[in-house]
């Protein structure tokens, strides 16, 4: 297989340890093999994960099916959750990677290459809301709205935004707002804001052997912490809980902590690890079905999601033949995970738009129209960048 192929495969998302390819974040980075071996998963190694692509598609067609308004898929909306559990495992693998590497975590490369992963992509969707905007939607009120929503998600506060100026996310009028799915976006780097900054301090701090268990340490105490405010909002403020990063952050932070525990890789245990990962898509796919928009959501139903994400990632890690893994990476499903971070851009725009332009009158085979559509423009807006 050739570097032009892995590039393809992976959208550049793999680096090289020894002779096997291993994954992380964000598609920007891309290395020739060198020699040595790869034999442990840990906060600083892992192997390639095709399974991981397929988690993301599992989760962007659950968003976009509740978004078009599949039956059966009432809890679609918990696939954000999934992508909150995998940016936390890959992004923090990936600065501990760079710690493992060059023994220090460098803040202009991390976020450099965060504005390289989100930017252009985000940039061009933006620009083509606001197109689309000006031509179909009214002259005023939802045009300024529109605008205002535009620059909160530019500035990555657009969870504060849509928190104080809508009745929450499953509100009514809230569909008509071409930009609310860029809160979730929001919340991912406001985390990503603070979490290297712990990182460093930590490192700084700490002796060499212990750098990653007390790492481990921190972020177990933001998961204890920020679960229980998930939970003392969910009974006060369901909105807030929702919207804000102190009751998100716990998700996140979920994955970063897989990212700092060393799992063996292996063929053994192979029904053990297989039993996890079933188990994993069993509680995701259960939050798919048995979640509406009546539940008190997050509260403690984003446990189904984002435990279920997490014992996937688990049995990837000990072992990548187990049958989540093979299930999950699947081509089909790799293929659309590639492109799921484009699509999740872009399929709620269109949808308002073309909602909007109908005057809100169910059609759902143009629904489902519209879904392929934005599939299909995200598939060459990815493969730019």
């Amino acid at each position: 297989m050739t570097t032009r192929d892995l590039r393809r495969i992976n959208n550049g998302s793999a680096y090289e340890y020894g002779q096997q390819w291993c994954w992380f974040a964000p598609p920007s980075e891309f290395r020739e093999p060198q020699s040595g071996g790869c034999s442990m998963t840990s906060a600083a190694t892992a192997l390639y994960r095709p399974d991981i692509d397929g988690l993301r598609a599992i989760a962007i067609l659950s968003v976009v099916a509740y978004h078009v308004g599949v039956s059966g898929i009432s809890g679609g909306f918990t696939g954000v959750d999934v992508f909150f559990v995998i940016s936390g495992f890959l992004i923090t693998q990936l600065l501990l990677k760079r710690l493992d590497d060059k023994g220090s975590i460098s803040l202009a490369e991390f976020y450099s290459r965060r504005v390289r992963r989100i930017l252009p992509c985000l940039t061009i969707v933006l620009g083509a809301s606001a197109a689309l905007g000006f031509l179909v939607l009214p002259p005023f009120g939802e045009k300024q709205e529109l605008g205002r929503s535009g620059l909160a998600a530019i500035g990555f506060v657009a969870n504060q935004y849509f928190l104080s100026t809508t009745g929450g996310y499953f509100a009514g009028p809230s569909e008509s707002l071409p930009l609310l799915h860029l809160w979730s976006l929001s919340v991912e780097e406001q985390f990503y804001l603070v979490w290297p900054l712990i990182m460093i301090g930590i490192v700084k701090v700490s002796e060499k052997v212990a750098r990653v268990r007390r790492i481990r340490q921190a972020i177990l105490g933001v998961v204890f912490i920020s679960f229980a405010v998930n939970i003392w909002l969910a009974g006060r403020d369901i909105q807030a809980a929702f919207y804000i990063l102190p009751s998100r952050a716990w998700e996140i932070g979920v994955g970063a902590l897989l990212a700092t525990i060393r799992w063996p890789i292996g063929y053994r245990g192979r029904l053990g690890a297989s039993v996890v990962g079933i188990l994993g898509l069993g509680l995701v796919v259960s939050g798919f079905i048995a979640l509406d928009s009546s539940a008190r959501f997050p509260g403690y139903w984003a446990l189904l999601p984002v435990a279920g994400t997490a014992l996937v990632i688990v049995s990837g890690s000990v072992n990548p033949r187990s049958a989540s893994s093979r299930i999950l990476a699947i081509r089909p499903l790799v293929g659309i995970g590639l492109v799921s971070y484009g699509w999740y851009l872009w399929h709620w725009p269109l949808l308002s738009f073309a909602r909007t332009q109908r005057l809100w009158r169910p059609d759902f085979p143009m629904d489902l129209g519209v879904a392929a559509l934005s599939l299909g423009v995200s598939v060459p807006t990815s493969r730019l960048f």
